[in-house]
């Protein structure tokens, strides 16, 4: 029997509600999520040790799975990479697309404060982080990424529509999902032509969290050899998470508005949407 061929993907951006909307979509009996949720097999111009780089490990996170109408890759960085779009279109030309949007200056500010919870981002002051230039890193790309270019999303959804006709593509609002997030999913499935089969619980995934303490979460991880010395850490790191969204500083916005906001024209064309809000100070 042939492998099965993943045909459905949230292609990102990051820290926009994918997590959230995966999760949903999962449930639906007519849809089947991978073994994993980001094995970002299509991205291989974006280093990291966690992909999936062999064809046959990445179709086999479906095994079983023939028989699902939708097959869902929720790789959240395919939009950013330049050969993604690519890929994906060689192995699954008939594949649908979601693409998330969010307010650029929010999902910068999340991103920078998840790398740096996640200890991918040394420079903790977020305008420095943004407009900081530096070499990429053969290892991991989050630790050198470009942060403006991945709010530049008119480029990165050009890539996939020159592959893909424009009635492969879903949009999903970041504020819609916050606002009515059943209304968004049932928008969603109306959209990929699935039944609408609402859900019990629609909860939030992967908030963003700091720390109280800087630094100790990345200390109490290392190290820990015996498994009292793993529970310890465990309860630390946890106890020492806060959760809350961070604020942007109206100047800080104005000056990066002040390098995105030909993308967010170009985008708001491309989509047909207005996009203005996204402009304010």
């Amino acid at each position: 029997m042939a492998q099965p061929i993943p045909n459905l993907f949230i292609i990102g951006p990051p820290r926009t509600g994918t997590s959230s909307v995966t999760k949903w979509i999962k449930q639906h009996p007519d849809v089947s999520g991978g073994r994993r949720k980001e094995p970002m097999f299509h991205a291989s111009d974006l280093p990291s040790p966690t992909h999936v780089t062999d064809r046959d490990e990445y179709l086999a996170l479906w095994r079983g799975k023939e028989s699902v109408p939708m097959r869902l890759d929720a790789s959240t960085w395919n939009l950013f990479s330049k050969v993604a779009a690519s890929s994906i279109a060689t192995m699954s030309p008939e594949a649908k697309l979601i693409v998330h949007l969010r307010d650029p200056v929010d999902l910068l500010a999340s991103l920078h404060n998840h790398h740096v919870f996640l200890g991918m981002e040394p420079e903790r002051d977020f305008e420095t982080a943004v407009f900081a230039q530096r070499p990429p890193d053969r290892e991991e790309f989050r630790r050198s990424i470009d942060y403006l270019e991945v709010v530049r999303v008119s480029g990165q959804l050009q890539r996939f529509q020159e592959h893909f006709p424009q009635d492969r593509f879903t949009f999903v609002v970041f504020a819609m999902i916050e606002r009515d997030p059943e209304e968004a999913y049932l928008t969603l499935l109306d959209d990929l032509g699935l039944r609408r089969v609402p859900l019990g619980e629609y909860a939030h995934m992967n908030p963003g969290r700091r720390e109280r303490l800087r630094g100790a979460n990345q200390r109490f991880k290392k190290g820990q050899r015996s498994l009292v010395g793993r529970g310890v850490g465990k309860v630390v790191r946890k106890l020492n998470v806060s959760v809350g969204r961070p604020t942007v500083d109206r100047d800080v916005r104005r000056r990066i508005l002040e390098h995105i906001t030909p993308d967010i024209d170009e985008l708001a064309v491309m989509i047909g949407r207005d996009l203005s809000d996204w402009k304010a100070i």
